[in-house]
């Protein structure tokens, strides 16, 4: 076997075999070769089977998230021991160990973009085949959020580099605000829950929404176990705490699928005549609220953390400060509850604007996000990217649904949607516990590859 691997730096012994850390050079900015500045980032692969001239496949992780598990396991990793491939995995550019800047200042932050994260697959591929001295082998792109959408867009993008990409609940349209995100959550409470548990909820919204207009911020604090400082007349403490509960109720699911939002409804029903208590007592017990810990919905505090441009600092290094810049000047997609419906409609359009500007001060014009939200879809199509040899699939019950690709009429372009499941699951191995609709989901995606890697 032919291995070059220039720059390993370290080896590192895992259960399930051995990830070797790396680095490859990117221009710091990739559209402006008159600037010449250039930046190391990290990498890491399992080139437990590797043999030559086979498959390279790289995880694309989601902003934010970092992960190695899907290089150590799981159902990619699976077809690389069949097909004796290398995995690879690097993170987000300003995010974790990849920081390009002296610091995340807003001058600094020009060069987190979504065509300068897909430029930088690009060189990491070129970069990789150079380590694994690989000519012939197949470059496969996988990710899931937002990683799957950068999997696919650099698939459109470079379809010289890469052979096919598959986007697990990948995100691809975007917009200023939407109300659609939250619109699902509580659609799948009620269409997969039940009736009575979207009653439920939205009772409990109203109770707060009633204490809220009373002042009673005594009763909502010992509830919900929020920490102090909290001004209930603060309509973006409110805001915040609205958002903070709502996105309890959807990560259950995101973990959890269909039997976190049963267990769910079932805790909702708890205390019948007092639906906010049983809310309240839900989150206390699952977030350890209980045990001493408190809910922190103090809007000045978040904008202490997402406006703190030191590496070092609790909202940078957590990628907070660099996911919201994605959002507040390319991405969208800023929730909202404006609509009213279940959650109440004190998420509105003037908090998520003022998080961007307090976040990002003076130099920031948030009226520039209308203006690049609609070169994204100009520039890559939306939910209809028009990209060959390609797999989407989709579990209904992630909040994000309405943005994804679910349905395609394109040349060897695929989607397979899955009831009961939000995201990773169908990361996982193929597995004879796994339900039928999960089981084909992911020998779809198997036999996909299979045939890529034949052609």
């Amino acid at each position: 076997m032919k291995l070059s691997f220039l720059f390993l730096c370290a080896t590192i012994s895992i259960a399930y075999g051995e990830l070797h850390d790396g680095r490859f050079t990117v221009p710091l900015d990739h559209f402006r070769p008159q600037d010449g500045r250039t930046v190391d980032f990290n990498y890491r692969t399992n080139i437990q089977y590797y043999q030559d001239d086979g498959p390279l496949f790289f995880y694309i992780n989601d902003a934010g998230h970092f992960t190695t598990e899907w290089i150590e396991r799981g159902l990619i990793k699976d077809l690389a021991m069949e097909f004796g491939g290398a995995l690879f995995t690097t993170d987000f550019r300003f995010f974790r160990n990849n920081l390009p800047t002296p610091t995340a200042s807003l001058a600094n932050l020009q060069f987190l973009t979504v065509d300068q994260a897909i430029a930088d697959i690009a060189v990491f591929i070129t970069t990789a085949r150079e380590h694994v001295s690989s000519d012939g082998g197949k470059a496969f792109v996988f990710g899931t959020g937002i990683g799957g959408s950068l999997a696919v867009l650099a698939r459109q993008k470079y379809p010289h580099l890469i052979d096919a990409a598959w986007s697990s609940n990948g995100v691809f349209l975007p917009s200023v605000f939407t109300t659609d995100v939250y619109n699902t959550v509580a659609d799948n409470i009620r269409e997969v829950g039940s009736t009575e548990c979207g009653e439920r909820v939205t009772r409990a919204f109203q109770q707060i929404e009633d204490l809220i207009a009373t002042g009673n911020d005594q009763t909502l604090v010992d509830e919900f176990g929020i920490c102090r400082p909290f001004n209930i007349s603060s309509r973006m403490d409110v805001a915040m705490f609205s958002e903070g509960i709502v996105e309890q109720i959807s990560s259950q699911f995101e973990r959890f699928h269909h039997s976190g939002l049963t267990s769910f409804c079932e805790s909702m029903s708890v205390i019948p005549a007092d639906p906010m208590r049983s809310l309240g007592r839900w989150i206390r017990f699952n977030f350890n609220v209980d045990v001493g810990t408190c809910q922190n919905y103090d809007y000045e505090g978040r904008i202490r953390l997402t406006s703190d441009t030191q590496w070092n600092n609790p909202g940078t290094s957590s990628g907070l400060r660099q996911f919201l810049y994605l959002q507040c000047t390319q991405m969208g997609n800023l929730r909202t509850n404006t609509n009213g419906g279940m959650f109440g409609r004190r998420i509105t359009e003037e908090y998520r604007q003022r998080l961007c500007m307090d976040s990002f001060g003076d130099g920031y014009d948030f009226d520039e996000l209308y203006k690049t939200v609609e070169i994204m879809k100009m520039a890559h199509g939306g939910q209809n990217p028009r990209v060959s040899r390609v797999f989407y699939t989709n579990g209904y019950l992630d909040q994000w649904l309405s943005t994804g690709i679910t349905y395609t009429y394109h040349e060897d372009a695929h989607v397979v949607n899955v009831p009961g499941y939000s995201r990773w699951s169908d990361l996982t191995s193929l597995n004879t516990l796994d339900s039928i609709v999960l089981y084909n989901a992911k020998t779809s995606v198997v036999s996909a590859f299979r045939r890529w890697n034949s052609d």
